[in-house]
């Protein structure tokens, strides 16, 4: 004897299927009213995105990034055959490496 052959489970597993197939059909319109509403944003009068807002307009391309900080340094050439000048470069290098870690 199986569970469907129970009329009061059968009934409750019907509802309950066609409870869930309502729910999976329902377009996503649907599903965003249950969701609270966006806040408006302001953020187009913004003093710090108005120079960016200008340049999109312009057509202009974006600024590059600064890169020259993250610039390994080799010592100078007349000290290039001195084992403690490399040494301090290397440890320039693994305190950019330690600070980039660390950010």
């Amino acid at each position: 004897m199986t569970t469907m052959a129970i009329p009061w489970i059968r009934n409750k597993w019907i509802a309950w299927w066609r409870k869930r197939s309502v729910v999976a059909l329902r377009k996503p319109s649907h599903l965003l009213k249950d969701f609270l509403p966006l806040p408006k944003f302001t953020f187009q009068d913004h003093p710090m995105l108005a120079k960016e807002f200008e340049r999109v307009r312009a057509g202009k391309p974006p600024l590059q990034m600064g890169t020259s900080r993250y610039g390994l340094e080799a010592p100078p050439a007349n000290k290039r055959n001195d084992e403690s000048a490399w040494r301090l470069s290397v440890q320039k290098a693994q305190r950019l490496l330690q600070r980039q870690v660390i950010r």
